[in-house]
């Protein structure tokens, strides 16, 4: 599979990625990028250490796995949920 690493990133680095049982098993910077013509060079692969060390990141216990909302924005939703009634 086809991936990017997007943690702090710009996601311009290619990444093939395996996964076997639903876990990532093995990934390498992808290589084969279009050619930029016969005038400029041909691009290196553009991964950088953060992709590289990406997959322990992704089985972290540190790692943020659902929404934080902050608490006066929820209680200024609750307030609003009273007073009006949602659209269908």
């Amino acid at each position: 599979m086809r991936s990017t690493h997007g943690v702090n990133c710009t996601g311009s680095c290619s990444w093939n990625v395996f996964v076997k049982d639903e876990l990532i098993t093995w990934e390498h910077q992808a290589t084969d990028y279009p050619t930029t013509g016969p005038d400029s060079p041909d691009y290196e692969p553009r991964g950088c250490p953060r992709g590289a060390s990406f997959s322990w990141y992704e089985y972290s216990p540190s790692r943020v796995r659902h929404p934080y909302v902050r608490g006066s924005l929820l209680t200024m939703f609750r307030a609003g949920l009273k007073r009006f009634r949602p659209v269908a």
